[in-house]
């Protein structure tokens, strides 16, 4: 489903989500997980599982699982967000997308996207209609997130938790006097709902 694609120096406008079925909340569409920054913790970890993902260097990047690979995510009700006013910043976001290389991509194959003189970046200011905090030096915030559970990131302080369409997600076994752990160990209640039994 996603077709992300860099703004560069094209113009998009984004109308509203009324009349969509809710694609980009919908495992069976490759909607599976989503990265996050420290600021988002408090609020993913009510309602969502925050996990962990490795890079090929084998660092721990923390992710908001947002389905389970296969249904909507499970607070989608009639193509709706039940949780909208409480939804992570990856969402909200949505179709844009930060990137650590510093460029700003957009999904094209969102179906609310369209081209028009409105340009979502210009100058590097944010036009209102896609502003979020979550855009503002994304690659510095991204790279402070990973920085901070670089340090407990060995390999038996990881433990495999889940596996998804191939994807292995990983749960640190202590908090590790971190507040983000944590949260992340507070998180790890949403797995046993009926909707992570896979």
């Amino acid at each position: 489903m996603n077709t992300f694609d860099k703004l560069n120096n094209a113009s998009y406008a984004f109308s509203s989500c009324n009349n969509c079925e809710a694609l980009c909340c919908d495992g069976s569409k490759e909607i599976l997980f989503g990265q996050i920054l420290l600021e988002d913790f408090a609020q993913v970890a009510e309602f969502f599982p925050i996990l962990f993902t490795l890079s090929s260097q084998g660092y721990a990047r923390p992710v908001v699982l947002l389905t389970n690979g296969k249904d909507f995510c499970k607070y989608i009700q009639d193509f709706k967000c039940t949780i909208y006013e409480n939804r992570p910043s990856v969402c909200r976001v949505y179709p844009i997308s930060p990137h650590v290389d510093n460029e700003t991509y957009i999904d094209t194959a969102c179906p609310a996207v369209s081209s028009t003189s409105v340009k979502p970046v210009d100058n590097t200011n944010i036009h209102k209609q896609f502003d979020n905090p979550i855009l503002e030096n994304y690659p510095d915030k991204y790279s402070k997130t990973v920085v901070h559970f670089h340090k407990y990131n060995k390999k038996e302080n990881l433990d495999l938790v889940i596996i998804i369409n191939g994807i292995k997600f990983y749960k640190f076994n202590k908090s590790y006097n971190s507040k983000y752990l944590k949260l992340h160990q507070k998180s790890l209640e949403h797995l046993k709902h009926e909707y992570f039994k896979l």
